[in-house]
């Protein structure tokens, strides 16, 4: 046996067992509480990553939902326009002309009844009930594009009155008092015109006594 080897007495064997114990003590003491720690912030991050998902997901629908909203418009708009420029048309005043004709012959095949009389309500009614809304949208987006228009022409010319791009949104007080301004100056103007015509014809050696 090697002589250089030194054996740990008693008492060294007693003071590493006491170390020993004592740092199992301090581990089941401190185990706990690191797991707790460790087991909130898992939740903690699991709650955080949950929150962020359900934001994502909330952001999504929220898009998707304008994005229908915008095709749902954009197909009314274009069948509007489309509709409101096929029954403009002569084609279709010819065509609801003959089935008024076509109606009123088949009058003597029923008796001129009450069915053949609602056949051509029923049929015109419902028509003209949708008809009213795919009118009324394009004539509204007509005036929009017009009134846009105006604007940007009024915007343009240096003397133009600004405060009139908002003219639809004016009050009646407000529209006439812009009316009998307008027929001020017409009536102005209109002075001026005959004046400079009377000139004229005294300078060519017209008379222009009445």
């Amino acid at each position: 046996m090697n002589s250089n080897v030194v054996l740990p007495n008693s008492n060294t064997r007693l003071l590493l067992q006491e170390m020993a114990t004592s740092n199992r003590t301090n581990d089941l003491l401190t185990d706990p509480t690191t797991s707790v720690i460790r087991h909130g912030t898992r939740i903690h991050s699991q709650s955080t990553i949950d929150g962020a998902h359900g934001n994502f997901m909330h952001n999504a629908a929220f898009v998707s939902l304008q994005n229908s909203e915008h095709n749902m418009r954009e197909i009314f708009r274009k069948f509007a326009r489309d509709t409101a420029y096929v029954v403009g048309s002569s084609w279709a005043f010819f065509l609801a002309l003959v089935v008024v004709i076509v109606w009123a012959a088949m009058g003597p095949l029923f008796n001129y009844s009450d069915t053949w009389q609602l056949v051509i309500n029923t049929g015109t009614t419902i028509v003209t009930f949708l008809m009213v809304f795919l009118i009324q949208a394009t004539q509204n987006r007509d005036a929009q594009a017009m009134h846009l228009k105006l604007d940007e022409l009024l915007r343009a010319v240096t003397k133009a009155r600004t405060g009139l791009v908002g003219l639809e949104y004016m009050t009646e007080e407000e529209i006439q008092e812009l009316e009998n301004e307008f027929a001020a100056l017409q009536a102005k103007y209109a002075q001026r015109a005959k004046e400079r015509s009377r000139k004229r014809k005294t300078v060519n050696g017209v008379s222009t006594e009445t």
